[in-house]
């Protein structure tokens, strides 16, 4: 029994066995491994997708599950044909053609764009470009991620300057026309010295080597430098350089990453399609007489470098294929080139029509299919090598060097090019229309695509894409009682499938033009994909098996019920592979419970919700002392004959957090800077904070306070308990008490105000302290009522020194003391009798024993 190490090890195990070594160095070769990573994974998720908040004790449910995505569900698809299909390592789809929208996106890079591999639209590749200006026929990705791009565009993304009908992107979808400087660039010289420049004063000849983290190592032209003759001095690109006897020169090394065909025109006609070499080198055939103006060039096909320029060395002095087209190339391994398309010679000499193949240098190959005429007809539209070297084609034909047996539209020929008769022995091929696209699965099955609507005479055939065994006949399990895509009519103008691409997975992309599958309107118009058995993949399908572990912990199921905060994640376990998968992460909060204090209990440290101190009538007389740091996430709320006594402890809230302290309520504050309006500091340490008038302020703390901004103006009692004394930090009025159970009151020249009114008079309670200051004010409320007869009592104490008190000051609103018949009324026998009656009086005891009148004793002293 094996074991893989990796999902990959895995897959490349499953492919060597079901290929030969030489199809696995094909593969290699078109860039179809990693499997592993071309392979569309099963999607992981776990609902609810959160982020869930629990109350205190609660708990839910989570739930996983494994689907491998269909391709664009409920989508739309495109507006227009697709030409051009290439599959990149990631799974990520590039996708050519005549359209302008996609799912109904105008914005949409138009004619060349990406799709994810579920086949939504990759916003990632070209983000806001608008894209080519025509039709896009061609598309190969290159080993670093560039995308080769032909048709019949001569602009992109606006830039007319673009190369027309053949250019290069970068991986990200811009063009890829200008030279960069490659990442992790560093340089040597051949002297020792590093850095991209070097100042030398000696003979010699010097070249730079450039290294790049990703790109190999390049070497500079070589500077001669010779010395004391001075000759013409050329720092770049070559030389020779001569300097004067003991004198100097700076030599400059640059490197850069070439661009595709910097500058060029491009070619003069429709680019049907492109192969890369495993040099990088690459192939590009269409209808076309000359590449960046250069009609020296092969005509319908030719070669280019890696940066882009004409490649002289391929079919050296050769007219190619003259005013025909080539539309299929295919690299052996040998760097054989076979071609196919709608041409009748090459090189202006006679050759198989519509199907050859060229030597590596680009001369015709006259040991393949030795005086064979090749296809008849139109056209061969694909051209696809096997891995035994044996070569499928197809297109518009019904003969084959003349044997007009031969199976119309698909044959395959031997390696020579001669004709294969164990394909299809006997059978008459595709008709009632034509077909243009193959693809080999790894089994040896082929997916044959087109405009037809009937094989080897079976009319019950799927319509456009079916699959032939290796032998070419008619795989009858593919699509099993499907019509295939159903256009309005038959033939190009009216429908067809040009593209077909096989996944790892055995899935299967296929594009066209189109509107329907198996009947099925809804299917996306001229991109879908099909499960290996022909089957429409719309829609997500759980994958099989499946099992799950959720984590932290490890729960192993499907299902998890959590109760505690934490980021949870599942990972799948696919049992045929051993491939594991992550889902999305779920974050689980717990919401803080919240706590009501109806009696005499300390607050444990921690995280609550909102904290209620009641008071008597509303459940108890709530005292809460806090026994550790408190936080909240909602509302603190002291009732009217509650108490909370923070202790030394802070308590503090985030945003949307309050406090809130009631008429009637108590605040123990032991923090020295009390309370705060706003602010990181204070006692109470919420988002907005409420301090009624009408409450208790009892500062408890075990070092020096100060009152703090956030304590009212007026408060009904300020009450100390703290040895070490409270300084005022703002004025402030009483109307109960100030209680001085222990420590000083500081004024520090603020007023304190000792309110009076008919209710009652505001008083110092100096238990275990003094008001230190002189900025107190003691007030002292006088009845003024005028609307009946009777009389006051004012007495001590009375404000002495400037501002005294004097019988002027008592006159208030409607009320004026009179006493300007004070003396009379002070010797007079009849008091009562005098006019007029004073109405301010002061108590003589005095005068008792002393004074005549007809008072009564008591009355007397007044």
């Amino acid at each position: 029994m094996r074991l893989f190490t990796s999902c990959f090890d895995y897959m490349a195990h499953v492919l060597r066995h079901a290929l030969t070594g030489h199809a696995l160095t094909l593969l290699l070769l078109a860039g179809l491994l990693p499997l592993a990573a071309r392979a569309q994974a099963p999607v992981v998720t776990v609902t609810p997708a959160g982020p869930l908040t629990l109350c205190a004790g609660s708990t839910q449910t989570l739930t996983a599950t494994a689907n491998v995505p269909g391709f664009n569900v409920a989508g739309s698809g495109f507006n227009g044909l697709v030409q051009a299909l290439a599959v990149q390592a990631d799974g990520k789809v590039l996708v050519g053609g005549d359209f302008t929208a996609y799912n109904g996106n105008a914005n949409a890079p138009d004619y060349v764009l990406r799709l994810n591999p579920d086949g939504l639209l990759d916003n990632s590749f070209n983000n806001g470009g608008a894209g080519a200006n025509g039709i896009v026929q061609a598309l190969a990705v290159q080993a670093d991620g560039k995308v080769l791009v032909g048709g019949g565009f001569t602009d992109y993304n606006g830039n007319a300057a673009a190369p027309d009908r053949v250019l290069r992107l970068n991986p990200d979808g811009s063009l890829n026309n200008a030279a960069t400087a490659p990442a992790g660039l560093t340089y040597t010289w051949s002297n020792g010295a590093t850095g991209p420049s070097i100042t030398v004063s000696q003979p010699g000849d010097y070249q730079a080597t450039a290294t790049t983290t990703a790109n190999g190592t390049g070497y500079s032209n070589v500077v001669r430098v010779n010395a004391p003759a001075a000759v013409t001095v050329s720092l770049s690109p070559a030389g020779p350089l001569a300097l004067p006897a003991g004198g100097s020169a700076t030599l400059t090394a640059t490197a850069t990453m070439p661009g595709f065909n910097v500058a060029g025109s491009g070619v003069n006609g429709n680019v049907s399609v492109m192969a890369v070499q495993a040099d990088g080198k690459v192939l590009v055939g269409g209808q076309f007489t000359a590449y960046n103006g250069n009609a020296a060039a092969p005509d319908g096909l030719l070669r280019l470098n890696a940066d882009g320029t004409l490649d002289a060395s391929f079919n050296l002095g050769g007219a190619g294929v003259g005013i025909g087209s080539v539309s299929a190339i295919a690299v052996q391994p040998d760097g054989k080139v076979l071609i196919g398309g709608n041409f009748f010679s090459y090189n202006a000499a006679a050759s198989p029509r519509l199907f050859l193949r060229l030597n590596a240098n680009g001369t015709l190959d006259t040991s393949f299919n030795p005086g064979g005429t090749g296809p008849n007809n139109a056209i061969v539209d694909e051209v696809l090598l096997l891995p035994d070297g044996r070569v499928l084609i197809s297109g518009q034909f019904t003969s084959y060097n003349g044997i007009a047996a031969a199976p119309d539209g698909v044959l395959r020929v031997n390696a020579n090019g001669t004709l294969d008769t164990s394909f299809n022995p006997s059978g008459a091929g595709v008709s009632n229309g034509t077909a243009i696209a193959l693809a080999l699965q790894p089994d040896g099955k082929v997916l044959v695509g087109g405009n037809f609507t009937t094989y080897n005479g079976n009319a019950a055939a799927p319509d456009f894409v079916l699959r032939l065994n290796a032998d070419g006949t008619l795989d009858t399990s593919f699509n099993l009682g499907g019509s295939g895509p159903n256009p309005a009519s038959v033939g190009i103008s009216g429908g067809s499938v040009t593209q077909l691409a096989v996944q790892p997975d055995g899935k299967v992309l296929v594009g066209g033009q189109f509107t329907s599958y198996n009947g099925n309107a809804a299917a996306p118009d001229n991109l879908l994909r099909l499960n290996a058995d022909g089957r429409l993949n719309d829609a997500d399908v759980p994958l099989a098996g499946a099992t799950f572990v959720f984590t932290p912990g490890n729960t192993a199921g499907s299902a998890r019920t959590v109760s505690t905060a934490g980021t949870y994640t599942a990972t799948a376990t696919a049992p045929a592979t051993g491939c594991t998968y992550t889902s999305n992460a779920v974050v689980v909060t717990v919401a803080p419970a919240d706590l009501t204090i109806s009696n005499a209990q300390t607050v444990p440290a921690g995280t609550y919700h909102d904290i209620l101190v009641t008071g008597p009538t509303t459940g108890g007389a709530g005292v809460g002392t806090l026994g550790g740091a408190v936080t909240v996430t909602g509302t603190v709320t002291v009732q009217a004959g509650g108490a909370l006594l923070t202790n030394c402890q802070p308590l503090t809230g985030g945003a949307g957090t309050s406090f809130v302290l009631a008429a009637g309520g108590t605040l123990g504050i032991c923090d020295p800077a009390g309370i705060a309006a706003t602010g990181a500091t204070g006692a109470v340490q919420t988002a907005t904070r409420s301090f009624a008038a009408d409450a208790i302020y009892l500062y408890n703390g075990t070092v020096a306070q100060v009152t703090g901004t956030g304590l009212p103006g007026t408060v009904r009692e300020l009450a100390l308990s703290n040895a070490a004394g409270v300084t005022l930090s703002q004025p402030v009025q009483l109307t109960q008490r100030v209680l001085l159970s222990s420590g000083n009151l500081t004024l520090a020249g603020q007023a304190l105000t000792l309110l009076s009114d008919a209710n009652g008079t505001a008083l110092v309670a100096n238990l275990g302290g003094l008001v230190l200051g002189n900025t107190a004010t003691l007030q002292r409320h006088i009845e003024t009522n005028t609307a009946a007869s009777g009389y006051r009592h004012y007495a001590s104490p009375m404000q002495a020194g400037a501002g005294a008190e004097t019988l002027a000051t008592l006159a208030t609103a409607g009320y004026t003391p009179d006493f300007s018949g004070a003396a009379a009324y002070n010797s007079s026998a009849t008091p009562s009798l005098v006019t007029p009656f004073p109405s301010v009086y002061l108590y003589n005891q005095d005068r008792i024993a002393g004074l005549t009148s007809d008072y009564g004793t008591f009355d007397k002293g007044w």
